[in-house]
């Protein structure tokens, strides 16, 4: 029981969170123990700060929240106290990590690309910069192909955005059909699902040759 005056500790495991921002609090009625009223003080429940370290960088976050927090409702939105020695400790911890990049060419007429294609991954703890995707003695992006490349970089934490394009060069077709893109991060094999399903290719479709996928992560 959350009491007055008192500090809680609590631990909890989860998938790489990145950097915290936000914290969403609230707190529900017990159905083992309803309360008689919601208007007295026992529906009411006063928070003054909220610390959360990452065990893996040793990185605190600060919540200040001083606030009293109503019964069943569906949460207030607080958020992180911004400060320097945070931001350093994140940046001092960040470590280099492999991940696999791979691309599904779709099965219709014409999808393969001779163009040359690059993407930027996009995490909340930044990007790896433009990167082309290249592999020496192998006919890329065909039809119905799976092509896989591995891309070394800082830890980006919890990805956000693929950004996706080509160079519309090719002397037969540059036009491409893209399914999707899956990554996976070879340090905690995780796999993120960033579906397509479009056309890159002045003559198809909208005429774009670069998309923003956003992520679908495997439960």
């Amino acid at each position: 029981m959350l009491s007055s005056g008192k500090t809680d500790r609590f631990t909890f495991e989860s998938r790489s969170l990145g950097e915290l921002t936000q914290i969403i609090v609230g707190h529900e009625e017990r159905r083992d123990h309803p309360l008689p009223s919601y208007e007295d003080r026992q529906a009411f429940w006063h928070v003054s700060q909220i610390n959360v370290t990452d065990a893996s960088t040793g990185t605190m976050y600060e919540f200040p929240i001083r606030k009293w927090i109503e019964i069943n409702n569906r949460g207030d939105e607080f958020d992180c106290q911004n400060k320097e020695e945070d931001r350093v400790s994140k940046q001092r911890h960040r470590r280099t990590i492999n991940y696999k990049i791979i691309v599904h060419t779709g099965d219709v007429a014409e999808a393969g690309t001779d163009a040359n294609v690059s993407i930027i991954l996009y995490g909340t703890l930044g990007d790896t910069g433009k990167r082309p995707l290249k592999q020496k003695g192998r006919n890329l992006f065909e039809r119905r192909q799976v092509d896989e490349f591995v891309i070394e970089c800082l830890d980006l934490g919890q990805l956000e955005k693929l950004h996706i394009e080509h160079d519309n060069s090719g002397f037969f077709n540059a036009d491409w059909f893209l399914d999707k893109v899956e990554v996976i991060n070879m340090e905690t094999d995780e796999k993120i699902l960033f579906p397509c399903n479009e056309w890159l290719g002045v003559k198809h479709g909208d005429h774009e040759i670069q998309r923003d996928l956003l992520p679908i992560y495997a439960s």
